[in-house]
């Protein structure tokens, strides 16, 4: 078989020029370390904050609607919600400051709210509060020890010059870092003082061994550790804001999708099947677990809308121009959107009715209204702040 020189020629200059681009292809991903700071009860405080901010909405319900059993089981649960966090915190540091603040916090929240809801009866704030207060006094306790500890000072202390009112302030209020305070924090003995900064009821000291612990003259002891992210460490966290990007960009174009319409739901449970597909091929040691259940849920919710035959339905419930104008919409407004939805709380405290029609008003671009109607006439409006 002949080939043609020519040709050879072409083929082997085309070549020389490729090759150099296929060597290029492959790239190095440079990690730079990153000193992050760790607080051991920073997670607890959070939690509990929340728990706390839990409370207040619940207690608010509870005092101003019908009470059912249902928000009592609720309330509960999260009273003990709040006490199991606050005793995980204790456990880790019963010394901290900010964890007797947050328990502090809780105490004087529940006091209030077990004023409020006196009236209502088998909720459980009399007993968390006993023991909150336990808790308040095992940190009490604590810190005592820590304010009366006589042990000898850390290492490097004696290395720090103070004038002689800050030294005599510091002794007076026991603020040098002593041996059983590293002890008690469960910091290694051979650890050393690197470096000191002075308040007026509190010094923070710095350790040989990236940990820094802040002395109060209450006796509390806070802790952080400054830690040094690995490339793996930084590799995992660069994947998690990866996968949680990609998690609410499809949720994002999902919600698009109207749910009202069983060719639109379908699509956006396509979507989220093909989501969580993708999602499935990551570690399961990434953050990809809580994101897939989600998808799940949503696909799960999307299936039970397309179900339901009112929500799928084209019939509306009608409504007059005189109801209209008695509820305020504008004579100008036009119909941009009406859908259908199954059983439907009332306004808060009114009776539960069942299937309605949304009717959404808009003037041009505008949004200016929704109307309720319900089956059986009764109807309500609400408006765009």
């Amino acid at each position: 078989m002949k080939i043609n020189k020519k040709l050879l020629q072409v083929l082997f200059a085309c070549t020389i020029t490729i090759m150099p681009l296929l060597g290029c292809t492959k790239t190095t991903s440079v990690v730079y370390a990153a000193k992050i700071v760790i607080d051991p009860v920073e997670k607890n405080l959070e939690k509990m904050s929340k728990l706390r901010n839990d409370l207040d909405d619940h207690c608010l319900e509870l005092s101003s609607s019908k009470v059912s059993s249902k928000k009592k089981q609720k309330y509960n649960k999260l009273l003990k919600s709040f006490y199991d966090t606050a005793t995980k915190a204790c456990n880790i540091s019963d010394l901290n400051s900010q964890v007797k603040a947050a328990i502090n916090d809780g105490i004087e929240q529940l006091d209030s709210e077990k004023d409020s809801l006196k009236k209502v009866k088998g909720l459980k704030i009399s007993k968390y509060l006993t023991a909150l207060k336990k808790l308040k006094q095992r940190i009490n306790a604590a810190q005592r020890t820590v304010r009366e500890d006589n042990s000898k000072y850390v290492a490097g202390t004696e290395n720090f010059v103070y004038d002689k009112d800050r030294a005599k302030n510091i002794n007076d209020k026991n603020l040098y870092l002593r041996v059983n305070d590293l002890k008690k924090l469960h910091i290694p003995e051979d650890a050393y003082i690197t470096a000191e900064t002075y308040y007026f009821n509190e010094v923070h000291y710095t350790l040989s061994n990236q940990q820094k612990v802040t002395k109060k003259a209450d006796g509390s002891l806070d802790l952080k550790t400054i830690h040094t992210e690995t490339a793996a460490e930084l590799e995992k966290k660069k994947l998690a804001k990866q996968i949680k990007q990609y998690y609410n960009t499809t949720v994002k174009k999902g919600e698009k999708y109207s749910t009202y319409n069983k060719k639109s739901i379908n699509k956006a449970i396509k979507l989220y099947q093909k989501a969580d597909k993708y999602l499935a091929s990551f570690s399961t040691k990434t953050n990809v677990k809580k994101y897939r259940k989600s998808l799940k849920n949503k696909i799960g919710i999307l299936k039970a809308d397309k179900a339901d035959s009112w929500r799928m339905s084209k019939k509306r419930i009608k409504i007059s121009q005189k109801t209209l104008r008695k509820l305020g919409v504008p004579k100008d407004a036009k119909v941009k959107r009406s859908y259908n939805k199954g059983s439907l709380p009332s306004p808060v405290g009114g009776p539960k009715y069942g299937r309605c029609t949304f009717y959404e008003f808009y003037k041009g671009k505008k949004h200016v209204a929704t109307v309720i109607v319900f089956a059986d006439g009764y109807s309500y409006s609400m408006f765009p702040n």
